[in-house]
C-alpha cells in the first residue's frame, strides 16, 4: 500500500448495548492490533474515526420484558431480606430459649 491508501473496517455486525442513563458524558477508543495488548502506533500519520450513535426507544415488549425483570430481582431481593429476618430472629430466640434453660437448670434437676 502506497502513501494516502485508505484503510475502512466494516463490522460484519454491528455493536449494541443498552444504556440504562439517557445521556453520554464521554467516549473513550483504543485502538490495538488483535492481541489487545499492544497499541497502534500512527508514527504521526494523518489518520480518523468515524463513529455511528444511533438512539432508540426500545419496542414495547422489550421495555415489559424489563420491567418484568426488574420485578423478578425485587421479588428476590425481598426474599432474601425476608430469609435473613428470620434467620436473624431464630438465633435470638435460640439465644433467648438457652438462656432461660441456663437460669433454670437448677430447678430443672431432680
Amino acid at each position: 500500500m502506497g502513501r494516502n491508501s485508505f484503510f475502512t473496517f466494516d463490522p460484519p455486525t454491528t455493536f449494541k448495548c443498552e444504556l440504562i442513563q439517557k445521556q453520554i458524558n464521554s467516549i473513550d477508543v483504543l485502538i490495538t492490533y488483535q492481541e489487545e495488548s499492544n497499541g497502534v502506533n500512527f508514527e504521526n500519520a494523518d489518520w480518523e474515526i468515524n463513529l455511528m450513535i444511533s438512539f432508540f426507544k426500545a419496542p414495547k415488549l422489550i421495555r415489559e420484558e424489563r420491567k418484568k425483570h426488574q420485578t423478578i430481582e425485587l421479588e428476590l431481593q425481598n426474599k432474601v431480606d425476608t430469609y435473613y429476618k428470620n434467620l436473624y430472629q431464630n438465633i435470638q430466640d435460640q439465644e433467648q430459649l438457652n438462656n432461660y434453660f441456663q437460669n433454670n437448670l437448677s430447678q430443672l434437676k431432680v
